[in-house]
């Protein structure tokens, strides 16, 4: 596989990623999506808003790093039981 086409195949744009990150939110009933904002810059999250928990804190992190194209996630969630 050349570089280039590697490169091709890894790029996602932005609105794709923030739009599969917050789908995937959705998905998990654990995670409470609608008190969680998503942001994307090049490849790089940003989560900020609200979680319940330490645990839900670390599940929404988990979701967005397994996204394809995130190469980043800054996770500024603020944890109110």
């Amino acid at each position: 596989e050349t570089r280039e086409a590697k490169s091709v195949a890894v790029y996602v744009d932005d609105a794709s990623i923030t739009t599969t990150v917050k789908a995937r939110l959705v998905e998990d009933k654990t995670v409470d999506a609608d008190a969680i904002q998503v942001d994307t810059a090049q490849g790089n999250v940003v989560l900020s808003g609200i979680a319940k928990s330490t645990l839900e804190k670390s599940t929404v992190e988990n979701i967005a790093i397994k996204v394809r194209g995130v190469k980043t996630v800054q996770n500024n969630l603020a944890v109110r039981p």
